[in-house]
């Protein structure tokens, strides 16, 4: 694989998201650090600044599970360790984006995207325009991206016993949340819709509406892995 230099922070609670989105970076040639937490964030820029390396760009994701990723945007924004920002989230409403922007981020990313495309536009953003592939080794990839898809269906099995017995509001929000955009990324665009709809039900009806959400929900993902 071509080393291009470039260095690439992300910052992403989803496993299933982090690790797609960071073979394909490596893949083009980028250096990834992948961070599942603010605190796991924090420890790898502290890291940086003693070796003295930069980060071209850093995704970050606005929910994560100790804090508002909003706040890591604007430490990143403040310091010199950090070129690019881009806030990633599932909320599209102009309100979430206006208060990522003022954090400190250069572009909002709405989850569920296209993957092939967000590399796109990272890699024009950072400069790398031409991309070695001649030394890659394409069968290795291909196993990779077999590897995850496998890892990603039986994920989602898990998932499906997960959904059978009742589960806190809050667990069955960052359920639909992870999937929305998870799911996109591998595939199973119905699961990405549906978990999108529910969300909204259940935010706009409340916990009476959950035992149907867990239902509707399973019954999709166990269609979707048939097919």
């Amino acid at each position: 694989m071509c080393r291009t230099g470039k260095h690439i922070l992300v910052v992403e609670d989803t496993k299933s998201v982090s690790m797609l989105l960071a073979a394909t970076l490596q893949r083009v040639g980028f250096r990834v650090d992948v961070a599942e937490s603010l605190r796991a964030a924090r420890q790898l820029l502290s890291q940086k600044e003693k070796s003295q390396i930069k980060y071209d760009l850093a995704l970050v994701d606005i929910n994560l599970p100790d804090g508002d990723g909003s706040e890591l945007l604007k430490e990143l924004a403040t310091s010199a360790w950090c070129k690019v920002r881009y806030a990633v989230s599932a909320d599209a409403t102009r309100r979430a984006k206006r208060y990522a922007m003022r954090a400190g981020a250069d572009k909002y990313v709405i989850k569920p995207f296209d993957l092939r495309k967000l590399v796109d536009v990272i890699s024009e953003e950072t400069g790398l325009r031409i991309i070695v592939h001649h030394s890659e080794n394409q069968e290795s990839w291909s196993d990779e991206k077999i590897r995850l898809a496998q890892s990603y269906r039986d994920h989602l099995r898990f998932v499906t016993g997960e959904l059978k017995t009742p589960m806190p509001l809050t667990a069955l929000k960052s359920r639909l949340h992870q999937l929305r955009g998870s799911a996109m990324l591998y595939g199973f665009r119905r699961i990405s819709a549906l978990a999108s709809e529910l969300s909204e039900r259940l935010s706009e009806q409340g916990p009476s509406l959950a035992e149907d959400v867990r239902a509707v929900l399973r019954q999709e993902i166990c269609v979707s892995l048939k097919e």
